[in-house]
């Protein structure tokens, strides 16, 4: 994998301040391409993206971006999860490239279904950053500390990974165990008028920290696969659980 991306990880931040400049056809290009680079964590659902202009987005903010990535995906189990572990690869290549971007949970665009048919979902804010691209250390994360989202064995350095990963009003809806052969990966529960919310944005933050627990395995020359594991341990108080992560099975006999 890209190590820059991947170290990317350890200094990116949320952009909101852009400069007025648009990317050139070059630039654009090579987003576009970026798109089609993107590993699902479920490649049974299709999805679709597109970069446009701010004249094509509604309900703008004071600091509007030149850019927008739309996101749009066909509407199946666990498709909300593939959407947080898909862009979240894209953010990573922005930083890693100079380029600022920021998830946007309730902005839209005025054309809300994409060029295939599919429906919209979320989008990134993009361009280039009229501040401080990254952070200068981790010191800088204003996160929970990894014994409050984590517990259990560390083959490779994953906790700090996950304890980084970016989540909608950085509620960090997660919690992992990690035993000698997996990492099990269990969400907040929630209940009451908050649901309706955050249900939807906790289930792409989940895809968010599993995209970084994924990039922490690949730096350290290890690939995970993501199932569900019925002998799982049970869900720390609080939590329900939402999928487990290990290395595939050697092929050899």
């Amino acid at each position: 994998m890209d190590t820059n991306k991947g170290n990317r990880m350890f200094s990116r931040k949320s952009i909101r301040q852009f400069t007025r400049e648009p990317f050139d056809r070059e630039w654009t290009e090579k987003i576009e391409h970026a798109f089609t680079r993107l590993i699902p964590l479920d490649p049974t659902i299709r999805t679709d993206f597109a970069i446009i202009g701010q004249a094509k987005m509604r309900g703008l903010f004071s600091n509007p971006a030149p850019h927008y990535i739309l996101i749009f995906s066909e509407e199946k189990d666990n498709y909300l999860t593939n959407i947080g572990y898909m862009t979240e690869q894209l953010d990573l290549y922005l930083s890693a490239n100079g380029i600022g971007s920021c998830w946007l949970g309730l902005a839209k665009p005025k054309e809300i279904t994409g060029k295939n048919g599919l429906p919209y979902v979320i989008s990134l804010a993009v361009g280039k950053p009229a501040a401080e691209l990254t952070r200068a250390s981790v010191d800088e994360f204003i996160r929970k500390p990894v014994e409050e989202i984590s517990q259990g064995d560390e083959r490779f350095p994953w906790k700090e990974a996950v304890r980084l990963a970016p989540s909608a009003r950085n509620r960090q809806p997660w919690y992992f165990i990690g035993d000698q052969d997996k990492i099990h990966c269990y969400r907040t529960k929630l209940s009451g008028p908050s649901t309706l919310l955050f249900d939807r944005l906790n289930r792409i933050d989940m895809g968010i920290a599993c995209c970084f627990l994924q990039t922490a395995a690949h730096l350290d020359g290890r690939s995970l696969v993501f199932e569900e594991d019925r002998e799982a341990p049970a869900a720390p108080s609080g939590y329900v659980y939402f999928i487990s992560a290990s290395e595939p099975a050697s092929s050899d006999s």
